[in-house]
């Protein structure tokens, strides 16, 4: 099937995944994002006359892949801001609360030690230091473009390993629950 003239529709859709891909690693938000860049891009077609399809496929992925990026960053930032927030301590939190944010804080800490270098350098510039994309891209002699791609590759192996902790310490209490109903 083509997807415009010339563009076969699963060739676009393999591609647009593979270059999906580079932003995002769940399999899940790049079917998302491969299929809200097709509908815009057949909604697009019948307003304007689009001289390059592909290009305009490609740049609308690009958009769309920053926008989670943007989205999925405000939430580590939130996140890292909840975490740091030496307020929360101070408002008559329980001890077992702070032992909560302290082991959650710990394990970000841990996640974050685990990326790789240049990722982890960009994540702490960007989002401890709060230096703008442009400084941090100065500071490290790369381009803006880099440091985008490596915000990207951060917040989404932070996200996920997060979610894998998550799993796993579900995993496992459920696996205490039902040892200790066996028990009884």
């Amino acid at each position: 099937m083509e997807f415009m003239p010339g563009i076969d529709l699963s060739t676009i859709q393999r591609q647009l995944k593979r270059y999906a891909s580079r932003f995002l690693h769940k399999n899940e938000d790049i079917e998302d994002l491969v299929q809200e860049t097709l509908t815009k891009v057949f909604e697009s077609t019948g307003i304007r006359d689009i001289a390059n399809a592909r290009t305009y496929a490609f740049r609308t992925a690009h958009n769309l892949a920053l926008n989670v990026v943007t989205r999925n960053s405000r939430q580590l930032t939130d996140y890292l801001e909840e975490l740091l927030d030496v307020s929360i301590q101070d408002e008559g939190m329980t001890v077992e609360g702070l032992a909560i944010v302290r082991e959650d804080f710990e394990r970000l800490c841990e996640i974050i030690a685990k990326l790789p270098e240049q990722c982890r350098t960009v994540l702490i510039l960007r989002k401890v230091y709060g230096l703008s994309q442009a400084e941090v891209a100065a500071r490290l002699g790369i381009a803006v473009s880099t440091v985008e791609k490596h915000m990207a590759s951060a917040i989404a192996r932070c996200i996920a390993a997060q979610d894998a902790t998550e799993m796993a310490q579900t995993s496992t209490s459920i696996r205490l629950q039902s040892h200790d109903k066996k028990r009884r």
